[in-house]
């Protein structure tokens, strides 16, 4: 809510800077995958010489492990807000990476700040 306050007279909020802990995370909205272990090199071999033991990730391991990313912090305009609140007072415009709320009309419910997955709409108290 600080950042829509912040923003609410210049169209443009942004993103929270601080790092998401994983118990903030709305995690019933990602699908659950395993993590990519890292090749390394086999015992033996390992033991007879100076050669790397760890082996890295292939391109598709990599690709796969990076898809992992919850993408803490950032709105990625699931729209989670917009369909979730009681009120209506929400609004997402994608191409121009702006977000509105109507604080006239808004209750302070809380319901946008629980349904985002990402922990980007946060309730805050405001003096």
């Amino acid at each position: 809510m600080e950042a829509y306050l912040a923003g609410r007279n210049g169209g443009d909020w942004p993103e929270p800077k601080d790092t998401i802990p994983y118990s903030r995370l709305n995690t019933l909205y990602f699908g659950h995958s395993q993590k990519t272990l890292m090749r390394k090199l086999d015992r033996q071999k390992a033991l007879k010489g100076f050669s790397e033991v760890n082996l890295g990730l292939t391109d598709p391991e990599a690709k796969a492990s990076a898809l992992r990313c919850f993408s803490c912090g950032t709105c990625n305009y699931c729209y989670n807000c917009y369909f979730f609140c009681p009120e209506g007072v929400v609004s997402l415009d994608p191409q121009h990476r702006t977000r509105t709320v109507d604080l006239e009309h808004c209750k302070g419910c809380g319901t946008c700040a629980k349904v985002c997955p990402r922990y980007v709409v946060s309730m805050k108290e405001v003096s």
